[in-house]
C-alpha cells in the first residue's frame, strides 16, 4: 500500500497522495491508509474521519502539533487507528486549557490524543503528550500500546481506554 505524506508547515499542510483534505491548519482524513505526518502545525487538527471504519495508520515521523481550543489529534470515526513512531523521531502533541466543542452538551473530545474508535499506538520513537486540558491520551475504546517511548503530562489522566487499556 502506497503511503499518502502530510507536511505540516506552521500554518497549513501540503498532501503528497490522496485520502485527505487541508482546509486551513485542520487535515481532515476521510480515507483507510497510510499517512506519513511530518513537520510542525502551530494551532490545528489532524481529524480522522473515516465513515467506512477501515483502518488508519497515521506514522508520526517528527511532529509537532499544536491546537489551543481542541484535540490535536482527533479520531471521529475509523475502525481502528494506529499511531506509529518512526524510529529515531521525536513527536510533540500539545493542547491548550480550554476547548471550543461543536458540540456544546458533549464532552468530548477531552484529549490531546482523542479517539472515539479502537487506537493502537507502536513504533520506537519518542511521543510526548501534554494534555493542558485534561486527559493525555484516551479512547473510548479499546487503548493499545505496543511500542515507544511516551511521556505524558497532563492535568487529570494520562491514558484512558474504556474496553480495554492494554500497555
Amino acid at each position: 500500500e502506497n503511503p499518502n505524506y502530510i507536511e505540516l508547515n506552521g500554518t497549513t499542510a501540503n498532501l503528497k497522495g490522496s485520502g485527505a483534505e487541508v482546509k486551513n491548519s485542520k487535515v481532515t482524513i476521510t480515507s483507510a491508509g497510510i499517512y506519513v505526518i511530518s513537520g510542525k502545525l502551530n494551532d490545528g487538527q489532524i481529524i480522522v474521519d473515516v465513515q467506512d471504519k477501515g483502518t488508519v495508520r497515521l506514522v508520526l515521523n517528527g511532529t509537532e502539533i499544536k491546537s489551543s481550543d481542541n484535540a490535536p489529534i482527533y479520531v471521529k470515526n475509523a475502525g481502528k487507528t494506529i499511531v506509529s513512531l518512526e524510529a529515531g523521531t521525536e513527536n510533540t502533541i500539545t493542547d491548550g486549557t480550554k476547548y471550543t466543542l461543536e458540540d456544546t452538551s458533549s464532552d468530548e473530545p477531552s484529549a490531546a490524543i482523542f479517539s472515539k474508535d479502537n487506537l493502537i499506538i507502536n513504533g520506537t520513537g519518542k511521543l510526548t503528550v501534554k494534555g493542558n486540558y485534561k486527559d493525555g491520551i484516551t479512547s473510548k475504546d479499546d487503548l493499545k500500546i505496543t511500542g515507544g517511548n511516551i511521556q505524558i503530562t497532563s492535568v487529570d489522566d494520562g491514558l484512558v481506554g474504556r474496553d480495554i487499556l492494554a500497555v
